[in-house]
């Protein structure tokens, strides 16, 4: 009778040791690994921060704030500072914020957001979010059109973006509402 016999190759013993003692639970090169590992991982599995304001969710991982300063608007540190402050609570960092004349999207008007939203996104290009407060009084969307429209949803499907509207007045007009749900963004009553 013949006897068969085979090496196995793999390990020797001194890897085997270094391995052992790198990998051992008390490492903490293996912690550090291990927790960069699961926050890594745990960024983009759980998805971008989410912050509640006035029982709406706006999610997003940076954000260019958009702040209607027309004269209808009531006082900055009592209407809005505090729906920028629950955004940071929730850990969305304000990437760029810039007042804004009005509301609409007009493409040749002195009381839209537009041009404001073009230089804001130029110097936040890692932008996933726009977050936009008004009143939304004084009919600023007469002046909408449809050059502006068009240009608009170009910035808003280019980058990426999700579209909110917080008003802090009157309510939100249909129209806005629209195309802030049809980014996947909304509305903050």
């Amino acid at each position: 009778m013949q006897s068969l016999g085979f090496r196995i190759r793999g390990l020797d013993s001194e890897q085997l040791r270094r391995w052992k003692r790198l990998t051992r639970p008390s490492s903490t090169r293996r912690k550090l690994i291990t927790t960069a590992a699961i926050a890594w991982a745990g960024y983009g599995i759980l998805g971008p921060p989410t912050a509640s304001i006035r029982g709406s969710s706006v999610s997003a991982y940076r954000v260019v704030v958009l702040v209607d300063s027309s004269t209808s608007m009531p006082d900055f540190n009592t209407a809005v500072k505090p729906q920028l402050d629950r955004l940071q609570a929730a850990g969305i960092p304000i990437g760029n914020q810039s007042n804004v004349p009005g509301w609409s999207w007009g493409s040749a008007t002195g009381y839209g957001f537009l041009s404001a939203l073009e230089t804001a996104l130029a110097a936040s290009p890692n932008a996933d979010a726009v977050f936009l407060v008004s009143d939304f009084a004084a009919g600023d969307d007469s002046d909408n059109n449809t050059a502006g429209e068009l240009r608009l949803r170009q910035l808003l499907i280019g980058h990426g973006l999700h579209l909110y509207f917080s008003t802090v007045h009157l309510p939100v007009p249909q129209p806005y509402r629209q195309l802030a749900e049809s980014t996947g963004g909304g509305i903050v009553p």
